[in-house]
């Protein structure tokens, strides 16, 4: 609910503060709970929003309430959050660093797998070469051959 309007320098500060600040209504309006229409009548300076509205306007905005409603105060930040648009591509970048991250441990589980057959893979060549080299040094040729195809 928004009540009536105060004092029409403050509602027209307010106004031009909002309409600087937002990107879109319906984003603002979805954020503080109330209706779009709302917050056009706030940017178009029909109306200022009650008390608890602007708190959130303004923790939103990361800007103060007094700054919104009479520029007397600088732009200082409120709190040291992000203004709300930041944290949306905050939030954006961290959902892509999260799939990236689960891409890797992917990746790194099927290197684990490659690595696990490849230490089988050359178990099993050294051990043909061990055999190989025993048995050219024996001498015995069939041994050999049976070794190779597997019966040996």
């Amino acid at each position: 609910m928004a009540m009536k309007k105060p004092d029409p320098g403050m509602t027209k500060i307010f106004s031009e503060n909002l309409r600087r600040l937002i990107g879109t209504n319906e984003e603002l309006a979805n954020k503080i709970d109330v209706s779009a229409t709302a917050v056009a009548d706030y940017i178009n300076g029909h109306t200022i929003p009650r008390g608890d509205t602007l708190l959130k306007i303004s923790q939103i905005l990361n800007r103060s309430m007094e700054w919104l409603l009479t520029n007397r105060e600088e732009e200082a930040t409120m709190s040291t959050e992000a203004p709300w648009e930041m944290r949306l591509v905050i939030e954006g970048l961290q959902k892509q660093i999260d799939g990236l991250q689960k891409q890797l441990d992917i990746q790194h589980t099927g290197l684990s797998s490659l690595t696990e057959d490849k230490n089988i893979i050359l178990k099993q060549l050294t051990d043909m070469n061990n055999r190989l080299h025993e048995y050219a040094a024996t001498g015995d040729l069939s041994r050999l051959a049976g070794s190779l195809s597997g019966t040996g």
